[in-house]
């Protein structure tokens, strides 16, 4: 549209000097520059009013999706299975039952904090994400670790980025015994424009269901995406031999 809007511009120039070559750089020239500027000007205007209904869009998307995912932590069948190991816990275990409502509560308390923010620091998100491997840890009576590489952890991220990643994985996978969850992150030249690379493992479980799809979770990390980065960010997912990778891309 910007080219289009530029040559109409040039055509307007070309037609006044055709039709008064010897008087064109007295008025001619005036007239064409002024032709030249409105044309730009409009192209500017749509561009511009084009990208702020992309943004719009982008944020009504992302703050539906993250009702649907606050409601997926709440769903009936988790709650049913929370509520069930607690019983059993608060008799047997007390410990155990303190420690998975603290980490319970520690899940739900980011989740709100960030709720309303459009990035947050990547320390943040990764404290969300440890509280939910603690809670699932709990749930699944073994361990689960998040190793990082490379992270810088004052780099912007979307809210629930990497925690969305993670409860994809649980809900493809079954872990029974301990696993470990591995971050990457690197620094891509790119032009004058470095970008920032995220390369998020998860491994393989038992009774894998391979696959990415086009669930919530993922309409979430594209609408977040989307909503942070405007048109600037990569989204690739796919298996490989060490489990399911899901590799990020944003300006750095």
């Amino acid at each position: 549209w910007g080219a289009l809007g530029a040559l109409a511009g040039l055509g307007f120039a070309g037609t006044l000097y055709l039709l008064e070559p010897w008087g064109f750089s007295e008025r001619g020239f005036f007239l064409a520059f002024g032709g030249l500027l409105l044309c730009l000007t409009a192209v500017h205007a749509r561009q511009q009013r084009r990208q702020q209904e992309r943004f719009e869009s982008a944020t009504r998307a992302a703050e539906r999706l993250q009702l649907e995912l606050l409601k997926r932590s709440l769903q009936p069948h988790f709650l049913m299975n929370t509520l069930g190991a607690l019983s059993e816990w608060v008799e047997t275990e007390p410990t155990q039952a303190v420690r998975f409502i603290e980490a319970l509560g520690s899940v739900y308390r980011h989740l709100l904090a960030v709720s309303g923010e459009r990035t947050i620091p990547l320390a943040r998100e990764l404290e969300l994400c440890r509280a939910h491997l603690a809670v699932m840890g709990c749930r699944q009576g073994t361990a689960f670790h998040l190793e990082t590489d490379g992270v810088d952890l004052e780099a912007l991220v979307p809210p629930a980025l990497l925690h969305t990643l993670l409860e994809n994985a649980f809900s493809h996978n079954r872990y029974i015994s301990p696993h470990t969850f591995r971050l990457q992150s690197s620094l891509v030249a790119e032009g004058a424009r470095p970008r920032r690379r995220y390369v998020f493992l998860a491994p393989p479980g038992t009774g894998t269901r391979q696959g990415g799809g086009e669930g919530t979770g993922s309409r979430y990390l594209r609408a977040r995406l989307e909503e942070a980065f405007p048109g600037a960010w990569r989204l690739e997912d796919g298996p490989t031999e060490d489990g399911w990778m899901t590799r990020v891309e944003v300006p750095a």
